[in-house]
């Protein structure tokens, strides 16, 4: 397994309680190797630097930012995006980040569709339209981290 030690900043550090709240908040249970990375960084701005590459067709997603927990950055909390679309997400998923093109990784957390997917929300991808805009990438959290790779 290649080790991502990426020179990336997260957001400042956050304790359980935090998390708890917002799990309680939401009514969701974080899976064990996200609420890892949230306190080990809460979060990441990866500004385009780093890609990852959706299974279905190859195309590779240049991530802006992983979401973190009282960031104190503004558009870059679990809470906020995951409330504002509530409504359009399936039950126990998280918003966990987004691309610079302003789509979504969500988290979902349980159930047999668990694991990170693109929400391609704004239509970006060639392909998303109203019956199919989302896009598996990873079975776990760690397993998303894993495959990240440096843009060149």
């Amino acid at each position: 397994r290649k080790e991502n030690k990426m020179i990336l900043e997260g957001f400042k550090k956050i304790n359980e309680e935090q998390i708890t709240r917002v799990e309680n908040t939401l009514n969701i249970s974080f899976p064990l190797d996200y609420k890892d990375f949230i306190l080990s960084n809460n979060g990441m701005c990866a500004e385009g630097e780093l890609g990852i590459t959706l299974p279905l067709n190859q195309e590779v997603i240049a991530i802006d930012i992983l979401y973190g927990i009282d960031t104190e950055t503004e558009n870059c909390n679990i809470l906020e995006w995951t409330q504002e679309y509530k409504e359009d997400l399936p039950e126990n998923t998280l918003i966990i980040g987004d691309d610079v093109l302003m789509g979504f990784f969500i988290l979902v957390c349980k159930g047999d569709d668990k694991g990170v997917y693109y929400y391609d929300h704004a239509y970006n991808l060639e392909g998303s339209d109203d019956d199919g805009n989302t896009y598996f990438i990873a079975n776990s959290f760690e397993e998303f981290i894993n495959q990240l790779t440096v843009i060149e």
